[in-house]
């Protein structure tokens, strides 16, 4: 899963942050933009499903992007349509426990 992330949104020119949001954005992805500058879209991990949500810069609530039920996205952009695209997968880990024989 992740935690909560504060967003800062600091004028190119400099100057002092002009909003903050705490988003919880999954660490191994980073936030895109939307192509109109609009609004921030992340990646939301909860029990490990990720989803992609959207942030309106203007404020009010995020809203989710995608459904998916299973899997984590690893990452993910707009394409030359402005289409949404993302990679993702299951995440496997094998154990094992080795003993000395003694």
């Amino acid at each position: 899963g992740s935690g909560e992330n504060q967003v800062e949104l600091v004028p190119a020119t400099g100057g002092e942050p002009r909003r903050f949001f705490d988003l919880p954005i999954d660490p191994r992805t980073y936030p895109r933009w939307t192509p109109d500058g609009r609004a921030i879209d992340y990646v939301r991990t909860v029990h490990g499903v990720s989803n992609i949500w959207r942030q309106p810069l203007e404020g009010g609530p995020a809203v989710q992007l995608t459904d998916f039920s299973d899997g984590r996205i690893t990452d993910f952009a707009r394409g030359l349509d402005g289409r949404l695209v993302c990679a993702r997968g299951r995440e496997r880990s094998d154990l094992v426990l080795l003993t000395l024989a003694q």
